[in-house]
């Protein structure tokens, strides 16, 4: 029998050791909590805080839960306690799995028939877009942002106070890029494992630096299957194919469109031959 609900994968991460996530209180489910860096002088003083924060998951009747106001709350607490305790807001990134709309804000929106344009998710499958002007160089963009359809001001909380310099997130496997948005860092991180789709051997991991001497700023950087082990994958049809699957079902629907008007095209064509010949 499968795991059904977050609450196993939780109780099952805590019985490992090392685990050092405690749920936070007062939110249903596993999978938000925060995790204070401390000082290297041996003091209990925080140099550095990570949140994460559980994004949800589908939504019914189609795409994303909006996220859960209870964890915005629960953040705008966090935040105040480790400043009171510190005696300033804690420098401090997020991680989460579904992407915020507001990442929508580091695209730019172009033409449909503009080289390597990618169709919007959703709320905005009517738009193209490719990398803005704040967006590092070297980012992979090969699909939409699937956000959720309502914003329930999760942005709004975290870049009130300054603490939070950057988001980064996943679902969407074959991203890999980072921009700027209201002092914000938004990022994505692709997929690391061949057993999802994803872009091929540019599957990865992103390590990140941060140092205390310099605790308002990090580095980061990714390291792909390519990088560190080469181009060849023991899979390589399945590889392929998945890299070329639809991510969406909005991406979807115009790929079998085309393939239902292909074969109608050659069944006429067969009926017509078999008719006059």
């Amino acid at each position: 029998m499968g795991i059904s609900n977050k609450d196993q994968f939780n109780d099952i991460y805590k019985a490992l050791p090392n685990c050092i996530g405690t749920q936070a209180e007062g939110i249903d489910g596993g999978g938000t909590y925060n995790i204070p860096i401390k000082a290297s002088d041996g003091s209990d003083r925080d140099v550095f805080n990570l949140y994460l924060f559980d994004s949800g998951t589908d939504a019914k009747g189609g795409g994303y839960e909006a996220f859960d106001k209870k964890i915005i709350s629960w953040y705008r607490a966090k935040r105040d306690e480790l400043k009171e305790k510190n005696g300033k807001y804690v420098p401090s990134i997020v991680f989460q799995h579904i992407p915020l709309p507001e990442y929508y804000n580091i695209l730019k929106r172009v033409k449909k028939n503009e080289r390597r344009a990618v169709q919007a998710y959703r709320t905005h499958k009517h738009e193209f877009y490719r990398l803005g002007n704040t967006c590092r160089v070297g980012g992979m963009f090969e699909e939409p942002p699937s956000i959720p359809d309502i914003n329930n001001g999760e942005f709004d909380a975290i870049s009130e106070c300054g603490d939070v310099m950057a988001v980064y997130v996943g679902h969407d496997h074959k991203n890999s890029f980072i921009g700027t948005y209201k002092n914000v860092d938004l990022g994505f991180t692709q997929s690391s494992g061949f057993n999802v789709y994803g872009n091929r051997t540019k599957r990865g991991v992103r390590c990140f630096i941060l140092d205390e001497k310099e605790p308002n700023s990090y580095k980061t950087y990714t390291r792909t299957y390519e990088d560190l082990v080469g181009k060849k994958v023991s899979k390589p049809i399945y590889d392929y194919l998945s890299s070329k699957a639809p991510a969406t079902v909005d991406a979807a629907i115009p790929m079998i469109i085309k393939t239902l008007g292909i074969m109608a095209a050659i069944i006429i064509l067969i009926v017509l031959l078999a008719k006059y010949l």
